[in-house]
């Protein structure tokens, strides 16, 4: 039987292997039933190790079955909860980029409003300064047409920052180096002086906010006004150094140097006054700090923090 058994599964016989398994079936029974007979093993006895044997066989593959089918229910219920997290998901991404669209249209119109805003304000300045121009060529009298020439460079000032603000990317900020080359060259202009006097701008590049440049480029225009004035009289060619410096994180100092003839300390300020008050005034609403050094033509320095 056992020739006969190797000789099937060697060669694949299905019939032969169905003959050997039914031939030792029979003969399991058949001993078992000489034993039940001569009293070595009684039945009852036999179904009990049936069932034992049974049992060990069938009882891990049960546990493995529902073990198995357990954790199928969790990786199904699993795999719907991420198809519905994933759908949500997905959902909360095509809002938040619909929302997106909608907030940078809103931002590229609100940036194009400034813009004009800007653009427009400058337009008007200009037409101020147009308007200042016509009436200053009405007066006879010196001491008036320099009053409005300095109240026509002080619209500029301010037009010329406009002008920056519409032009440049970023519209809360303007950059200093750039505005004050600007504003140096308008200033010159208009009094004739590019050939005599030059103005040197010894700083780098530095963003200030909109509500810190503006009253500094009208300081900067009346102190550059009052040495182009008073500094070099009779004709006298001289320099003038302009600097603005990052002190640290938060403090700035600007600094307005000519090598002109100076003046006493306790000089009475020529002219209306007005300049000098002008000064002052912009200087505290920018809570800053004025020192003025005259032993070798004049110095002003101004230290102010960035708001």
């Amino acid at each position: 039987m056992v020739i006969i058994m190797r000789i099937a599964i060697k060669e694949k016989y299905k019939g032969a292997l169905y003959v050997t398994f039914g031939a030792i079936g029979t003969s399991v029974f058949l001993l078992v039933n000489r034993m039940v007979n001569a009293d070595l093993i009684t039945l009852s006895t036999f179904f009990y190790y049936v069932d034992l044997i049974l049992l060990y066989i069938s009882y891990p593959l049960g546990i493995y079955i529902y073990i198995t089918n357990q954790y199928g229910r969790l990786f199904l219920a699993m795999e719907q909860e991420v198809e519905e997290r994933t759908y949500q998901l997905q959902a909360m991404i095509n809002d938040l980029t619909k929302t997106q669209k909608q907030l940078s249209s809103k931002n590229d119109e609100n940036v194009l409003l400034l813009k004009e805003i800007h653009h427009r304000v400058k337009n008007n300045l200009e037409v101020v300064s147009g308007l200042l121009a016509l009436q200053s060529a009405k007066i006879e009298d010196p001491n008036m047409q320099e009053v409005m020439l300095a109240s026509q460079n002080r619209v500029q000032s301010m037009g010329i920052l406009h002008q920056k603000l519409y032009q440049s990317e970023h519209l809360a900020f303007i950059e200093m180096k750039n505005y004050f080359d600007n504003l140096c060259i308008n200033i010159l202009d208009s009094y004739n002086e590019s050939e005599r006097i030059s103005i040197d701008i010894n700083m780098n590049e530095i963003d200030l906010d909109v509500d810190t440049a503006i009253p500094l480029g009208l300081i900067v225009n009346e102190l550059l006004t009052n040495s182009l004035k008073y500094a070099f009289p009779s004709g006298e060619k001289g320099n003038i150094e302009l600097s603005l410096v990052k002190l640290d994180e938060d403090n700035f100092q600007l600094k307005i140097k000519d090598d002109g003839i100076g003046k006493p300390s306790d000089a009475k300020a020529k002219g209306t006054g007005f300049g000098t008050q002008l000064v002052d005034l912009l200087t505290r609403q920018i809570d800053g700090k004025l020192t003025q050094d005259v032993s070798s033509g004049t110095m002003i320095m101004i230290s102010f923090k960035n708001k």
